[in-house]
C-alpha cells in the first residue's frame, strides 16, 4: 500500500507533499530532510503505519537501506550453519548464494 505525506505550513495554511512510501520511501521534496526530526507529517494517502514525523521517515529509509545491504552482503563462512526456512548462516546472519544453499540442502 503506497502513501504520501505532507508537512502543514502554519502560516498558509497549505499541505506540502513531502515523502512518498510505496516498497521503498523517498523524499518528494529536496528540503524535507533538513527539518527537525520532531516535525510532524500527515499521511495523506493511505495511513500512517508507523510514520508519524520526519524522524520516523528518516528511520525508515535508514532501515531499509540497513536491510538492502544485509541482503546484499553474502556469507563467507567456512562452515555456514544454514536456517531451515532463510538463506541466512546461523553464525553471520549474511546470506547464502544459491550455489552454496543448493549444495548444503542436497
Amino acid at each position: 500500500m503506497s502513501t504520501t505525506f505532507g508537512i502543514l505550513i502554519p502560516s498558509t495554511g497549505e499541505m506540502i507533499e513531502i515523502a512518498h512510501r510505496t516498497f521503498d520511501i523517498r523524499w518528494l521534496n529536496s528540503l524535507a530532510h533538513l527539518l527537525p526530526d520532531e516535525t510532524e507529517v500527515e499521511p495523506l494517502t493511505n495511513t500512517a503505519q508507523g510514520i508519524y514525523t520526519i524522524g520516523d521517515i528518516k528511520k525508515a529509509m535508514f532501515e531499509k537501506e540497513l536491510n538492502k545491504t544485509k541482503i546484499e552482503a553474502e556469507c563467507k563462512c567456512e562452515k555456514p550453519i544454514l536456517q531451515e526456512y532463510t538463506r541466512q548462516c546461523g553464525l553471520c546472519e549474511l546470506y547464502i548464494d544459491r550455489v552454496r544453499h543448493t549444495l548444503l540442502t542436497n
